[in-house]
């Protein structure tokens, strides 16, 4: 229901655009006291169910992604599945999924493998993705906060399509973010830089991952495309959104490869045409004789080679220096144990830069990150090119996903997803054929890089018949904003017997109301933020029974709330009335 405007907390903060300009960000949701990670998927759950007029017998799958769970053995499922006992459906399989923001994207992946197994009955699955970024008092992150959560419906016949073949994933061991337990209040142990560069190191290896399986796809249907690199074959991009600027620089590192590499094609093409011009005019030279055998060689040239796709440019990046798989040597190993000097076509660095602005061997390399000769002097002014050229890039394929992102805050596990709502409201039916390239992390380090494609009303998604298939969201932030569902084609047992009906993107757009959810949240002032936080601290602090401060107007009409913590240690929560009254 509330949030803080970042412009406000930099005044507080006496640090005029570092948050607003710096971070990309515009606003952060917060919860009271009366809201939690439980409250906040009760309502986003009950949302969709009322919304859409589905019944709680249609979900055979209930998973959650969280990293706020408020009991270290009762998970955040068995507090929605209440939802759908209480209606006499005590049959849901699945549990929590947890590891950092990764967790929804685990429920959502799990889901999907549900709905393809023998072990399906036909019924949809439920994902639901819901945390509350908290930070303390006094640390440099407490304005990448946030609150909210989503859900999505994963089953057949929707208007969303996971691309066959198209999804990577990168893992390894980190101890830059974590929540060890003893210290009984929400706040993370974290190292900011160590993140970032985690984040950057499993962004670059996805996406080095996923390019050649994007180009064989776009091989069959476009021709050309396939030599410029990742980010000509998709239409829009959506990321995990700690901050907005973040996003940007991920997107600037791919149009930056792409642009290497339409100026090395193009320095082919010419190449290969003066040396075809000054082999013509040497043929010419002597009249009486055959074609040469090079002229013919330079023909072959022409007609196949200038039009091969040029090797990927991004290498998998070296790893922080006292990473384990790094070498004494100072390069780090990749997943298949090859060196990263070694890889890729950038000598061992981790970005081609934009044209015109590329780092001298020793130079860093935009985004943080360095080169293995290791000097920083050039990083800032270089990365600030990089997002200068690509701002067209961002406005065309990543700012409607973001726009929600930017005006809810850091919503950890359900952040991906968040922006996936912000686009589908924003384009409509203008998805349906089109690329979504989503990259979902969590710190640890855990990473995923995947497709979505938007299917046609007519049922057309893609050329291939075994495409994987996921439902639209439904999302809540800060007390509830509410989305569509959707689920997707394939020959399996009919849902239509448990009451669900197919959707469009371009009916599910007209349904969503993000916008108007966010635009229509209460601005607190930032002692007001601070007052809210302390309260969620008191209550983590409390041992005994709690009974939250806030009144129970500080809930949406219609969400769920805490009624209190008992002796016990339960937590017993009840809904708002829809009508406002309490």
């Amino acid at each position: 229901k509330y949030k803080v405007l970042q412009s406000d907390l930099e005044k507080q903060d006496g640090c005029p655009g570092k948050y607003t300009q710096g971070l990309g960000q515009v606003s952060m949701s917060y919860s009271t006291d009366r809201e939690d990670v439980v409250s906040l998927a009760l309502t986003v759950t009950q949302r969709l169910l009322d919304k859409y007029d589905l019944s709680p017998h249609a979900i055979g799958r209930l998973e959650v992604g969280t990293e706020s769970a408020l009991d270290r053995s009762k998970s955040v499922k068995s507090h929605v599945a209440a939802l759908f006992s209480a209606a006499g459906n005590s049959s849901l399989e699945g549990v929590d999924n947890v590891h950092a923001c990764y967790g929804g994207t685990a429920a959502l992946f799990n889901s999907v493998a549900w709905v393809e197994s023998s072990a399906w009955d036909g019924r949809l699955a439920l994902v639901v993705a819901a945390d509350v970024a908290l930070y303390s008092p006094d640390s440099p992150a407490r304005a990448t906060g946030g609150c909210g959560a989503v859900a999505l419906l994963v089953g057949p016949d929707a208007p969303l399509v996971l691309e066959s073949g198209c999804r990577v994933t990168f893992s390894d061991h980190a101890q830059e973010f974590f929540k060890p337990t003893g210290g009984g209040l929400p706040y993370p142990v974290f190292n900011g830089a160590d993140t970032l560069l985690h984040y950057t190191r499993a962004f670059e290896s996805c996406a080095a991952a996923l390019t050649p399986k994007m180009h064989h796809l776009a091989g069959a249907s476009s021709a050309g495309i396939s030599s410029q690199g990742l980010l000509p074959c998709l239409d829009f991009f959506v990321a995990h959104s700690p901050y907005n600027k973040l996003v940007r620089k991920c997107l600037a590192r791919l149009h930056a490869v792409s642009m290497e590499q339409q100026q090395q094609q193009q320095q082919q093409v010419r190449h290969a045409e003066a040396d075809m011009t000054k082999r013509a005019e040497s043929a010419a030279a002597e009249p009486f004789g055959e074609p040469r055998e090079g002229c013919v060689a330079v023909q072959a040239l022409h007609h196949s080679d200038l039009h091969a796709p040029v090797p990927c440019a991004l290498a998998a990046p070296a790893a922080p220096a006292d990473h384990p798989n790094r070498g004494t040597d100072g390069s780090s190993s990749s997943s298949n144990g090859s060196s990263t000097a070694e890889q890729g076509s950038t000598g061992g660095q981790t970005l081609l830069p934009a044209p015109g602005a590329a780092p001298k061997a020793g130079s860093s390399i935009p985004g943080g990150t360095t080169s293995n000769a290791g000097s920083t002097g050039s990083t800032k002014e270089a990365e600030r090119l990089l997002l200068q050229q690509a701002e067209e890039v961002y406005q065309q394929k990543a700012s409607a996903g973001a726009w929600a992102q930017q005006r809810v805050g850091n919503t950890y596990t359900a952040s991906l997803y968040l922006g996936l709502a912000s686009l589908m409201e924003q384009q409509g039916s203008c998805l349906e054929g089109k690329r979504v390239l989503m990259f979902a992390f969590g710190s640890g380090v855990m990473a995923s890089m995947y497709v979505l494609r938007g299917r046609r009303p007519d049922g057309a998604a893609v050329a291939s018949s075994s495409a994987h298939q996921v439902g639209g969201p439904s999302s809540s932030s800060g007390g509830g904003c509410s989305t569509a569902p959707g689920s997707i084609p394939c020959e399996r047992p009919n849902v239509g017997a448990v009451g669900w009906t197919r959707r469009t993107l371009g009916a599910l757009a007209s349904q969503i109301q993000l916008h108007n959810q966010i635009e229509q949240q209460e601005v607190g002032s930032p002692q007001d933020y601070h007052a809210a936080c302390s309260q969620v601290e008191e209550a983590y602090r409390s041992v005994l029974q709690y009974r939250p401060k806030s009144a129970v107007q500080c809930v949406p009409p219609g969400a769920y709330y805490l009624e209190e913590v008992d002796e016990q240690q339960c937590r017993r929560y009840s809904r708002r009335p829809a009508d406002g009254a309490c």
